[in-house]
């Protein structure tokens, strides 16, 4: 059974997808391929750091500190632009 909530006029909501109807469009937004965007750049992330990690073989050093500064911009960067495409599509 799919709930429905009333929203402002011209707004239904079927979770998870929110449907907005007007002017003969439907515009359907899906939180899910947001997260799946958001989880496979964590997973990258996460490959990232590994690898330095294991291909390292002394503790870490300015240059280590600098390269986790620059993955998690990175991270952050893709983060932002999935963020942005998402609520465009809306």
């Amino acid at each position: 059974m799919v709930a429905f909530r009333s929203l402002p006029r011209g707004f239904f909501i079927a979770l998870p997808i929110v449907v907005k109807f007007g002017m003969g469009e439907v515009i359907a937004v899906s939180i899910k391929k947001l997260e799946s965007d958001l989880e496979s750049i964590v997973e990258d992330f996460k490959k990232e750091i590994k690898f330095n990690r294991e291909t390292s073989e002394v503790s870490a050093t300015r240059d280590d500190i600098e390269e986790l500064g620059r993955q998690t911009y990175y991270t952050l960067d893709r983060f932002k632009t999935a963020i942005l495409e998402h609520l465009r599509k809306q």
